[in-house]
């Protein structure tokens, strides 16, 4: 509840009001904090009076994008894992329903990192391109800008996406090529999926340093 009041709440409303990122005489107790998810949330009170409700909406949304990866495989013929989805859901609406009404991003750091691994354990393998890597870099630079220490999870999971490409079976092709080539190819995508993350976050540095919005 503090936190509402001290940081994320006045992120919201300085955004809603000003219509710009908040400088040095802003009310904020954490004038550097990384500004994503108020980012996110100032996208659906932009055009609405009601920021509160607009804000808790997009809470949800954030939260429940990247569990979405569940529903990929979801039919009718397979019952098992049809119920187990529904009890995991009933169970998580009716203990933890209050991660919706709160700003904060613990959970959501959580709820990502779970669904961008799920997804890489999906997709990657050995003929995956870097331009499917360029894709699923975007969603690891919002997750950096939620809080400072998402960038551990972001570095988990293009490690996760990098080995499951190293160690999965190449084509008879590839089998030829030498490890120091397979270990080019995993790294360039380690490379990919993390640069524009730690980019991210390197400019929201400079653009506090250049307003002197300083932590005290």
């Amino acid at each position: 509840i503090y936190d509402e009041f001290s940081h994320w709440g006045v992120y919201i409303r300085e955004l809603w009001a000003d219509h710009k990122l908040w400088g040095i005489e802003t009310n904020s107790v954490r004038p550097r904090y990384l500004p994503g998810s108020a980012i996110w949330q100032y996208s659906f009170t932009i055009a609405t009076p009601k920021t509160e409700a607009a804000s808790y909406l997009a809470q949800f949304v954030l939260i429940i994008t990247p569990l979405l990866v569940l529903f990929e495989k979801l039919h009718l013929k397979n019952v098992s894992w049809t119920s187990a989805l529904i009890t995991l859901l009933v169970i998580g609406l009716l203990n933890y329903s209050h991660g919706f009404t709160s700003l904060y991003v613990d959970h959501v750091i959580a709820t990502w990192f779970f669904g961008l691994s799920i997804n890489a354990m999906q997709t990657t393998s050995a003929a995956t391109k870097l331009t499917t890597s360029m894709i699923v870099a975007i969603p690891l630079a919002m997750l950096a800008l939620v809080k400072a220490s998402a960038i551990f999870f972001v570095l988990a999971i293009a490690a996760i996406a990098s080995a499951i490409n190293f160690f999965s079976p190449h084509t008879d092709t590839d089998q030829t090529a030498p490890l120091r080539s397979h270990l080019r190819r995993s790294t360039a995508h380690f490379l990919v999926l993390t640069v524009p993350a730690l980019l991210a976050i390197g400019l929201w540095d400079l653009e506090r340093d250049s307003t002197y919005a300083h932590s005290y």
